[in-house]
């Protein structure tokens, strides 16, 4: 049987995961601020979408137009992008309609000059006609994108609507690409911050569960936090509180200050005291870097499995109140006196016999089912039968006549 204590410790584990997780993502957002990592996937998303892996192209286009370059501050230029990190603020979200709409135009229209933004543009209105006939003759378009162009005109059957539908569903698909480059990145990054982090707090996930395990106030002060936390119904999201959380909980994490100024720091310690941690720490890490989603709806669970398990325990089963099942029991567990035992049986060698019932009556059931004249008490209707008045041999009949 999974024992609540276990339960519990695993409650505080799965509590700590998830405290250490909020500061890590709050630490990783702080990152993302300054390396922009978001606004860089998407650029790059874009760069081979279009296929313009120097960003000078139609990438530069689409970003000087209109639709586009309202969506951040400052200019695009291709050659920051390489670098790690961003020093001008591009959209780390462009909509799949601004994207199709401004391919459409740039098709159609030609690019928008950023050395004469307000100059001269192609009038008209934009038509499906119009468009397949800018599709061949435009300077934007590299072969592949052409070759894009004519199978979205192909599909669409003549209808500019359709045409839009399917570049926003183009572009929607290498977006979910972009997305899953960004959640890797991600990953990454919180594992390394979980390393720091687990390290510089010396988290260790097996102290941690010996600890809970052995000590039931302190586990049921975890508990009791748990609980709190996940009756919120969402995850914490503060880096501040959730550090302030993961101290109050009074567990051993961190590091052993020093008791004495001549006492070495207790940081430097040798490869000897270090070597046992390493296990956990891995472990803390790892689990970190899941996330605090992932921590939050374990916990839940958790949660609801030991609200159903520990009424359980408190609640004993109660013997039953039923006459028919008492007389059952009392009848398979047999004669408790010997003597009465013994006078059962001989009260009940005749069922005649006046001393005998009575006898078999004190006696104990098996008197009592000779003097009944052989019955068991399973064959009655679960009544107790009690013998008020015995009938002596000499106040009984005078026989008459005979057998022939």
């Amino acid at each position: 049987m999974f024992g609540s204590a276990i339960l519990e410790v695993a409650i505080g584990i799965v509590l700590v995961y998830l405290l250490l997780s909020v500061i890590c993502t709050a630490a990783q957002e702080v990152l993302e601020t300054w390396m922009k990592k978001r606004a860089t996937n998407l650029e790059k998303g874009l760069r081979e979408l279009l296929n313009d892996p120097n960003g000078t192209g139609l990438v530069d286009m689409m970003y000087n137009h209109p639709l586009i370059f309202g969506l951040f501050k400052g200019s695009y230029d291709p050659g920051r992008t390489r670098t790690w990190w961003l020093t001008s603020a591009l959209p780390t979200y462009i909509p799949a309609a601004n994207f199709a709409t401004a391919l459409m135009d740039i098709v159609a229209r030609g690019p928008v000059s950023p050395a004469a933004p307000n100059g001269p543009q192609p009038a008209g209105e934009l038509s499906f006609d119009s468009l397949r006939a800018a599709v061949d003759n435009s300077p934007a378009l590299n072969p592949s994108i052409r070759r894009v162009m004519h199978l979205m005109l192909d599909s669409a059957r003549g209808d500019l609507d359709r045409v839009q539908a399917n570049l926003e569903t183009w572009f929607n698909n290498g977006m979910d690409r972009v997305a899953g480059w960004y959640k890797r990145n991600t990953q990454w990054i919180l594992l390394g911050i979980g390393v720091l982090l687990t390290v510089g707090l010396n988290v260790d996930s097996m102290r941690l569960a010996t600890v809970l395990y052995q000590q039931d106030t302190l586990r049921a002060q975890v508990v009791a936090q748990a609980g709190a936390i996940a009756k919120d119904g969402k995850p914490p999201n503060d880096g501040k509180k959730a550090f302030a959380a993961l101290e109050g909980l009074n567990l051993p994490i961190g590091w052993y200050v020093q008791q004495k100024k001549t006492d070495p720091p207790a940081v430097w310690c040798s490869v000897r005291e270090i070597a046992p941690h390493i296990p956990g720490w891995l472990i803390t890490a790892f689990a970190i870097s899941l996330g605090a989603p992932f921590w939050f709806d374990l916990l839940n669970k958790f949660i609801v499995v030991r609200s159903t398990v520990k009424p359980q325990e408190k609640s004993q089963p109660e013997a039953s109140k039923d006459p028919q099942t008492q007389s059952q029991q009392r009848s398979t567990q047999g004669p408790v006196d010997p003597r009465g035992a013994a006078g059962g049986t001989a009260g009940g060698t005749s069922a005649g016999d006046a001393g005998g019932a009575a006898a078999g009556a004190a006696g104990g059931p098996a008197g009592g089912t000779a003097a009944d004249g052989g019955h068991d008490d399973e064959e009655l209707d679960g009544c107790d039968c009690t013998v008020e008045t015995v009938t002596k041999d000499e106040e009984l009949p005078a026989a008459e006549g005979g057998v022939v």
